[in-house]
């Protein structure tokens, strides 16, 4: 038997032009699937981060969701190209194997993946209960520090000091937020006992509400009195991580509205400001 010079001895037995064809559309279908995970992923967290923005006391929260939905929607995406280029390339009876072993094997996959999948049912718990969110800042266990990064499975904090602690999401059994709800500051304030306290609190009232327009605060009635002197508790909502700053301000709005009104403190005198 002679073979012609150049003849292709497979022709037979492989469509060559069908292999290649196949091969080209599974190549463009996974940069396309690649292209598209990428992309969809990064609009579905503009999405959320528009949303956010939108809802100021939320936005924190929306901002947690954009990094969760983001990462499903490229790790579907990505799946899913897999299987259509596993297609194309002709190998759909190993699609069928594929399935077939992970439908027999779920079992023992679930087993051997029992950690993994309790790290992600904790966080889906945390994210939908809204326990912290990307910014906030929280303690876990002995070490603490701002909310970098979190997800389904792993939630990141970075220290004051810089340095980045990693935690699995089940290994997380008790949070400290310290970035919900309202913080106050207060001071402590003494005045003579001439001086009318009705009148002396409606003053400090007026005047930290003029200096602190924006905020919640309130002046308490006396705390302690005796024969010279009266004192009164004045409080002001002030953001995390600001209470030292905000009390300074407070006291020294407590004194201005002092000299201002001729209110005398314990000692009989009234603070004088230049």
């Amino acid at each position: 038997m002679i073979i012609p010079v150049g003849a292709n001895i497979f022709s037979g037995l492989v469509d060559t032009d069908g292999l290649q064809s196949g091969i080209f559309y599974a190549i463009l279908t996974l940069a396309i699937g690649i292209a598209l995970s990428f992309v969809l992923a990064s609009v579905t967290k503009k999405v959320f981060v528009f949303f956010g923005k939108q809802k100021m006391n939320d936005s924190k929260r929306f901002n947690t969701y954009a990094a969760v939905a983001s990462a499903v929607v490229r790790f579907l995406i990505l799946f899913f190209t897999a299987i259509q280029t596993l297609g194309l390339l002709g190998l759909q009876s190993t699609i069928n194997s594929v399935f077939a072993t992970v439908g027999i094997g779920a079992i023992v996959i679930t087993i051997s993946l029992q950690s993994l999948l309790r790290d992600i049912s904790v966080g889906f718990f945390m994210l939908v209960e809204n326990q912290f969110s990307v910014g906030d800042y929280v303690a876990i266990g002995t070490l603490s520090g701002r909310v970098e990064e979190f997800s389904l499975r792993t939630t990141t904090l970075r220290a004051d000091t810089g340095e980045l602690h990693i935690f699995s999401n089940s290994s997380i059994t008790a949070a400290t937020n310290y970035s919900k709800g309202k913080f106050q500051a207060g001071v402590d304030v003494s005045f003579s006992a001439e001086c009318d306290p009705f009148r002396t609190m409606d003053l400090l009232q007026l005047g930290i509400n003029e200096a602190f327009p924006d905020r919640h605060v309130a002046v308490h009635p006396a705390l302690t009195m005796n024969a010279d002197s009266y004192s009164v508790r004045v409080l002001c909502d002030c953001p995390h991580g600001q209470k030292a700053e905000t009390e300074q301000e407070l006291l020294a709005c407590v004194i201005r509205t002092m000299a201002k009104e001729g209110i005398k403190m314990a000692g009989g005198k009234v603070p004088v400001v230049y």
